[in-house]
């Protein structure tokens, strides 16, 4: 799974841990962080900001949404990764 800082807890700020990558996320993170019209943190706000304001292909869409599954999953994984230490006092296996 991908390295993300554990302070990122919104998807704006998960998705601008990918501003610098040459991949579609690291594309989206760069379009969404300059959208005046994205005011709050949601994938769900910058969904109905690009279909508002910007007429968005399919991929761009499809784009989103596979990082806001990515981001639920990093999330999860973090979750986890948290209460394992907690309980166990050590890294998850699936930190490893």
């Amino acid at each position: 799974m991908s390295a993300t800082p554990a302070t990122t807890h919104t998807f704006r700020e998960w998705l601008a841990t990918r501003a610098d990558e040459p991949t579609p996320f690291g594309d989206l993170a760069r379009d969404a962080l300059r959208d005046p019209f994205w005011r709050d943190h949601s994938h769900q706000s910058l969904l109905r900001s690009m279909q508002r304001h910007y007429c968005p292909d399919l991929a761009a869409v499809r784009t989103c949404k596979e990082a806001a599954d990515a981001f639920e999953s990093d999330q999860q994984e973090r979750e986890f990764d948290e209460w394992f230490g907690k309980w166990f006092g050590g890294p998850s296996p699936s930190s490893r």
